[in-house]
C-alpha cells in the first residue's frame, strides 16, 4: 500500500503529537503529503455566560498549535493545516474523506472515529516507557 494523503488529527496533546511523528515517518517512506486538522468542538450550553473575548483565545490557540506542529514536519511532505469546528469525530470523518490514512491519539474522539471511517485509522497509544516521539 502507497498513501499519498496522510492526515493527522491534533489537538495538541501527548498523544496527537505521537500520532504525528508516526504519520510523518510514514508519509516519508511513502514521499505522501501530511496534513495536520483540529477541530474546536462546541462550546459549553453555558459559554453565552462567558465574556466574548474569552471565548475566541481555544480557536487562536488550536491554531497555533497546528501551525507549530506543522512547521515541524519536513518540508517534503507539504505539510498543511486545517481548523474545523463541530463535533471532533464527526469532522474529522468528513475531513478524512479527502485522504488516505488517518493518525491519531487514542481516545473517546478516536473510538468514535474508528466505528464512522471509511478508510485506515491508525489510533498511537502513548507508551509506558520513553517517549518516541523525541
Amino acid at each position: 500500500m502507497r498513501y499519498r494523503s496522510v492526515m493527522v488529527a491534533f489537538d495538541g496533546s501527548a498523544e496527537a503529537e505521537l500520532a504525528l511523528a508516526h504519520a510523518c515517518a510514514i508519509a516519508q517512506a511513502c514521499l505522501a503529503r501530511v496534513t495536520l486538522v483540529g477541530v474546536l468542538a462546541p462550546p459549553p450550553l453555558l459559554a453565552w455566560q462567558t465574556p466574548v473575548g474569552s471565548r475566541a483565545l481555544p480557536r487562536a490557540d488550536l491554531q497555533e498549535r497546528l501551525q507549530v506542529a506543522a512547521n515541524d514536519v519536513p518540508d517534503h511532505l507539504r505539510p498543511t493545516t486545517t481548523l474545523l469546528e463541530g463535533d471532533p469525530a464527526r469532522e474529522l470523518v468528513h475531513a478524512a474523506r479527502e485522504h488516505d490514512v488517518l493518525f491519531m491519539g487514542a481516545g473517546k474522539v478516536a473510538d468514535d472515529v474508528v466505528r464512522e471511517a471509511d478508510l485506515p485509522v491508525i489510533v498511537v497509544h502513548r507508551p509506558d516507557g520513553p517517549d518516541l516521539a523525541a
